[in-house]
């Protein structure tokens, strides 16, 4: 029976959790990332993995108790957590009971040491010959005490209308309203005022605008605080799911250790998208001074000899996505309209009825041009423009990359779990027992012309004048590191700049390298010696910090059953784990295949994922909201019999003319089209309520469909009553039947179709 591990990125794209549409969508806001780069390091140390850092990710940061953030400008406050990218078991960790310190000459730096590590495994055949172990590893996590003090002092103004703050505690001077969402820092304390009202002193966490008085990060205000919760909600920071079963293990064995490497008796089971933790902060030396951020470096690696076999898809398994290779030799076309048929002449004497003249469909002729086919790509189906057939059925696709039309059965079929037709490349380091690989001085190992070499031959697949010179310019710092005679000093950068340049990352992120591992070798080992000396001679500070990291972040050596010694596979964790992500996949979908046919089903899914994209907004919530105003049934006619709402979501006559359209045309739309005015109805929604589509949950999208209006009020607020025609109209949201519908009863019966949805996954 196959195994296919559910994937999910690790982190959200923005602090309300909204989800990254696909890898390219997470990949492109990496790109913002200063540090940490796939296989090269800012450094020119081997690089396993990938930073994501606080540049980028805010969100994800916990920031601790004791910890001096100089220049960050990042609050730490936890807002969404790290999550797990793949279904599996944890079987290693370290727990750091606070952050590390490593001496610097301008005092200690902190950082942090906890990590876990995931092992999972995937086999798309039904025998092992087609299985791959594989591990992911989530380093520099938040220690346990940034939760301790996260979880005991946050909280948010929770008045619909904000909260008066006064500037002492006489409250006779009013220094303006706190908003709703204000986040503020109170120690639970509250004193009695002369009217008989509680009052509590709060210090901002950021600055308020529109305030009369100073109300600055950091200000100390009075604010009403006898409504308990009501008043002052508190912020819950998540913790890692899998720190509980160790708070209450089975065996005891298994019991919660800090400070050290714990290799798990009975391994956690743990699913993707589970809580993994927070990014910890960590300060890094930077010339004669330091630089900090929060940080996880996240690995995907695996030392199964099986890998290769892996990548060729041995049981020759055919499902999941479908792909189409082009490569040099196959014949170009251009597409034209086929001339009209000319008409029969009349016949004389002979009048003809009068008809009304029937469109038909546009056929098209597809002549070969000059030159073949000179590139390699191999591209996913689902991304291709809809292909086009000639009179005879015979399917075209435009190839971009051609810049032509090729014909469907001039290329080659592919499938999802073919990862070496589809181009993923596993190479060994040629550089042997090197870690650093680049210092100004001495020639560049073998492995970064290993790298080179490959982006050269990458780089000869893009057409066009500007793409044409790349190649050369890549073989340009080949010949100069042929002849490098080590008497000049020279610029990493450059050749590091050539490494990760933007338009070949997708070859790049490809790339499946054997090299040593970072966290196996002490400092006193022999791969660290260059490195540690050029540190060293550089500045001994340098060599005594570096030593004392490397000998505290290491780990691999005390995990059970890794075979570090001789080097592991590297895999790039975005890259290869959506190599078989299933990412495609949409609740309540199969309702439409099942109804509509595959044709549509696919055209469908991916307009709703282009949609949600665009939005960001999660496509699963647009489809739990048009699952539930449609009745399960997914038609663009859908009519509700009491008004005239019509079609995936229920568009108001009304709401149709302001959009351009009308409920008639709606209801003769395909689902494609009906989309675009879903996606126009939404932003037309935010606009209205000044409320970007980035930031709203699962329930806002249904809200902003149902009343928009409830986005922004209290979940314990009525919406509609008994006596009113949409109360009676709406009797299904009225959950416990008091004859109130409240917005809290409306969002739990879309996530109720949220939920439900995935029976129906496809």
């Amino acid at each position: 029976m196959s195994i296919i591990p559910n994937i999910k990125f690790p982190i959200p794209k923005s602090p309300q959790g909204t989800s990254f549409s696909n890898a390219e969508d997470i990949l492109s806001h990496l790109r913002g990332e200063h540090s940490g780069q796939w296989l090269i390091s800012r450094s020119s140390l081997f690089h396993g993995g990938i930073h994501i850092t606080s540049a980028t990710t805010p969100w994800c940061a916990l920031r601790g108790s004791d910890v001096d953030e100089p220049g960050t400008g990042i609050k730490g406050r936890g807002e969404q957590v790290l999550m797990c990218m793949a279904d599996g078991e944890v079987v290693a960790y370290r727990i750091c009971k606070d952050y590390l310190k490593a001496p610097w000459f301008t005092g200690p730096l902190s950082y942090s040491g906890s990590f876990v590590l995931v092992k999972h495994k995937v086999m798309p055949g039904e025998t092992e010959s087609s299985q791959l172990t594989f591990y992911t590893l989530y380093m520099h996590l938040a220690p346990w005490a940034a939760y301790q003090s996260a979880n005991t002092s946050r909280y948010l103004i929770n008045e619909k209308s904000g909260l008066r703050a006064y500037l002492d505690e006489s409250h006779e001077i009013c220094a303006g309203v706190l908003p709703k969402g204000t986040r503020v820092i109170w120690d639970g304390k509250t004193t009695r005022s002369f009217n008989k009202r509680d009052y509590a002193q709060v210090t901002l966490e950021d600055d308020v605008l529109g305030m009369d008085w100073d109300a600055s990060a950091g200000s100390q205000l009075w604010v009403l605080a006898d409504h308990g919760t009501s008043n002052l909600k508190p912020v819950e920071v998540a913790l890692p799911a899998w720190w509980k079963p160790l708070e209450q293990p089975m065996p005891v064995l298994d019991a919660m250790k800090f400070d050290q490497v714990v290799n798990l008796n009975k391994p956690l089971p743990i699913k993707a998208g589970d809580a993994i933790g927070h990014m910890g902060y960590f300060e890094d030396a930077y010339d004669h001074g330091k630089e900090s951020d929060y940080r996880v470096h996240i690995e995907c690696f695996t030392d199964d000899e099986r890998l290769k076999t892996f990548l060729t898809n041995p049981e020759h398994v055919k499902t999941g996505e479908q792909f189409l290779k082009i490569v040099p030799g196959l014949t170009r076309t251009e597409r034209a309209p086929k001339p009209p048929t000319p008409e029969e002449p009349k016949k004389e004497g002979k009048k003809s009825k009068k008809s009304k003249k029937k469109s038909t469909p546009q056929l098209w002729v597809f002549n070969a041009i000059d030159g073949k086919t000179t590139s390699t790509w191999c591209l996913p189906v689902s991304k291709l423009p809809a292909a086009c057939p000639d009179e005879s059925g015979k399917k075209y696709y435009r190839i971009d990359q051609e810049s032509c039309w090729i014909a469907e059965s001039d290329m080659t079929p592919v499938h999802q779990f073919d990862l070496e037709t589809r181009g993923f490349n596993a190479i060994e380091s040629s550089a042997g027992e090197v870690i650093l690989h680049m210092n100004s001085q001495d020639k560049p190992s073998d492995f970064v012309t290993q790298l080179l070499n490959i982006l050269k031959d990458a780089a000869k697949q893009y057409l066009g004048v500007d793409a044409a010179l790349i190649p050369d310019s890549y073989q340009r710092i080949l010949n100069w590191i042929n002849g490098y005679d080590g008497k000049q000093w020279y610029d990493t950068n450059i050749i590091r700049n050539a490494i990760h340049y933007t338009m070949l990352n997708p070859q790049l992120n490809m790339l499946i390298v054997k090299h040593p591992s970072e966290w196996f070798y002490k400092s006193g080992s022999a791969i660290w010696n260059k490195p540690l000396k050029d540190m060293a001679d550089f500045d001994p500070q340098h060599g005594t910090l570096n030593k004392s990291l490397i000998d505290s972040l290491s780990w691999m050596a005390e995990v059970k059953g890794i075979m570090g010694s001789s080097g592991v596979w590297h895999m790039h964790p975005v890259a290869f784990l959506d190599a078989f992500n299933e990412n495609n996949k949409l609740i309540w979908m199969k309702i439409v295949l099942e109804k509509f046919g595959i044709t549509t089903a696919n055209e469908f899914k991916q307009k709703v994922i282009d949609v949600g994209a665009e939005l960001s907004i999660d496509p699963n919530y647009i489809m739990a909201c048009m699952a539930l105003e449609t009745g399960e049934q997914f038609n663009t006619s859908t009519k509700n019999p009491k008004s005239s709402a019509t079609g995936l979501i229920q568009f108001m006559e009304n709401t149709a003319k302001h959009l351009g359209t009308t409920t008639a045309e709606l209801s003769t739309m395909t689902h494609v089209e009906q989309m675009e005015y879903v996606k126009k109805y939404f932003l037309a929604q935010a606009d209205a309520f000044n409320y970007p589509t980035n930031e709203w949950s699962l329930g806002d999208v249904y809200l902003s469909i149902f009343t928009p209006s409830a986005m922004s009020i209290k979940d314990d607020d009525v919406v509609y009553e008994k006596g009113q025609r949409a109360y009676k109209d709406n009797l299904f949201h009225d959950r416990n039947l008091d004859g109130k519908i409240t917005k809290k009863e409306i969002v739990m019966n879309i996530e109720i179709f949220y939920k439900k949805g995935f029976a129906y996954e496809w």
